[in-house]
């Protein structure tokens, strides 16, 4: 009477897992949270377009990342590229002669500037001071003044792993001493 069904159930190894994948995905578990928190705060709804958007970008960095591991220096980059566009965008906002709903608008750039800088200082990577005091130790290390001369000096192949940053907060770091 009753047919005996099976279910396929994956199982995913632990030693097949990347630890940049876990905090990949706990990234993803974390705005998760946020947003269902926001949402019984009711918090305004700034916050949750803003965690929701994070989230798409999210999706979008994994989709264009197709096959590669999305490690947090991927996401810390993609994370910092959103705050500066939020930020680049208010100051478009805030130019002279601007209508009074332009500056509504920047202020509201801003506040998501600030909830997405939220989750920059939650990823394991080194911020622009502790990047921009090794940038500094090495320049005086090796007598450098030009930043010409510094680029390849820096020891790139091993930033990711002993500086715990990025070649391009490396290179922004460098480009703004």
């Amino acid at each position: 009477m009753f047919r005996l069904t099976c279910a396929r159930i994956g199982i995913r190894y632990n030693s097949t897992v990347s630890t940049a994948g876990e905090l990949y995905d706990n990234f993803l578990v974390t705005l998760r949270n946020d947003l269902k928190s926001s949402i019984r705060n009711k918090e305004p709804a700034v916050v949750k377009t803003t965690v929701r958007s994070v989230m798409s970008e999210m999706k979008n960095l994994e989709i264009e990342n197709h096959g590669n591991v999305v490690d947090q220096f991927k996401i810390y980059d993609h994370l910092n590229k959103l705050v500066k566009q939020r930020k680049e965008t208010a100051e478009q906002y805030l130019k002279p002669d601007q209508p009074e709903r332009f500056k509504e608008m920047a202020e509201a750039e801003l506040e998501e500037a600030k909830i997405i800088a939220k989750y920059l200082t939650v990823l394991p990577v080194a911020s622009e001071e502790e990047v921009k005091a090794k940038v500094i130790e090495l320049m005086k290390a090796e007598n450098i003044t030009d930043k010409r001369k510094l680029f390849p000096k820096i020891p790139w192949n091993k930033i990711n792993s002993e500086w715990k940053a990025s070649r391009a907060m490396v290179s922004d770091v460098i480009n703004k001493l």
